[in-house]
């Protein structure tokens, strides 16, 4: 009887500890196991400040000037940031905010991206436009990603050479509060006279300054990056 007793207590201290051994090796190995991070893959929009299209005449300046555009600049910058990755940029010199909803549209049915930032309205108002037609094309264009459960950023600017605010901050108040998406007030802020060229008396970015605003955008990224999970 006593045999009997002393193997059953045996056996069960051999099971309690191979459970515990289990234990530790399984725990330790999903403590130590790393989740690569969610990856959002990017598209812009944009006009000249994001890049030429096919815009030759402003081509041949950005080509005389050297210039390179932030997109270039950001996709430097995300290549050592495995959160983020631009998958397509579709630059247009000259295009305004109604050029948007088809833009958006032909995008998303060409690449499957998670996050689309729109750089576009700012040339809307060079010749007297409308600031709220302008606005009302840029929120239409936003909500065709929004409705597709797209992220969307807001590119604004706020310039009083370049005439720009109103029309990009009526837009982010109509899209207040909508899941998904995010306003960058200010893309030219920290920057002066200095930083611009006046091409036909409209500011562009010089090359400096698209490297500046890039690593601004990726800040502004990197700071919404945990809201954007939880948009999901």
């Amino acid at each position: 009887m006593k045999r009997n007793v002393f193997m059953i207590r045996y056996m069960l201290t051999r099971v309690l500890f191979f459970v515990l051994v289990l234990h530790i090796f399984f725990g330790l190995g999903a403590c130590t196991k790393k989740e690569a991070p969610r990856n959002f893959r990017i598209g812009i929009i944009g006009d000249s400040i994001t890049g030429v299209g096919t815009h030759e005449g402003f081509g041949m300046w950005a080509r005389f000037n050297g210039m390179i555009f932030y997109p270039e600049f950001l996709e430097e910058i995300v290549e050592g940031d495995p959160r983020f990755e631009i998958l397509t940029v579709n630059p247009q010199a000259g295009s305004r905010a109604s050029s948007g909803p088809k833009r958006v549209r032909a995008m998303l049915s060409q690449h499957e991206i998670d996050l689309l930032i729109f750089e576009l309205g700012a040339n809307d108002l060079l010749k007297g436009g409308n600031p709220q037609k302008a606005a009302k094309a840029i929120v239409s264009s936003i909500e065709i990603a929004l409705k597709k459960k797209i992220q969307v950023v807001l590119i604004g600017m706020q310039n009083a050479d370049y005439r720009q605010g109103k029309q990009f901050d009526l837009a982010a108040k109509a899209l207040e509060g909508r899941e998904g998406f995010y306003y960058l007030p200010n893309f030219f802020e920290g920057l002066d006279k200095d930083d611009f060229h006046y091409t036909g008396g409209v500011p562009h970015p010089t090359k400096a300054a698209q490297e500046i605003i890039a690593a601004q955008l990726h800040d502004f990224l990197d700071q919404s990056y945990a809201t954007m999970i939880l948009q999901e």
